[in-house]
């Protein structure tokens, strides 16, 4: 079962996901993949434990996820998109900036624009 299965199965409806972390450098060992899923707020029916598959940070590297059976090299971290005109939308606008701004600043110097992310569209 795959990061994506789980969310989708606690009913998110995932738009996209940004992947970065050392999957995406060229370490040939990478420890874990980094990962910021773009959730459709309106289209997602949220199950109960559906937060632990929004944002479980690196929870799950530690401790053996009781749906999977082990432990998960994923940090996670959603974003809620809500619609224009509602309240969250500001919240939405502001933690998408955030992601975008983080996966591209270089982790050593903290430069700003010095590397990117993959998006992957659903």
């Amino acid at each position: 079962m795959t990061y994506r299965d789980m969310q989708l199965g606690h009913g998110l409806k995932v738009l996209s996901y940004w992947i970065d972390g050392s999957f995406t450098s060229s370490k040939l060992n990478p420890g874990d993949i980094d990962i910021t899923a773009l959730i459709d707020g309106v289209a997602s029916a949220p199950t109960a434990g559906y937060d632990d598959w929004v944002n479980p940070a690196d929870k799950w590297k530690t401790l053996v996820h009781p749906l999977v059976g082990r432990t998960i090299n994923v940090d996670g971290y959603g974003i809620v998109k809500a619609p224009d005109g509602t309240p969250a939308a500001n919240t939405y606008r502001s933690m998408r900036g955030y992601w975008d701004d983080w996966w591209q600043r270089c982790r050593s110097t903290g430069e700003e624009m010095s590397k990117g992310y993959v998006e992957v569209v659903f």
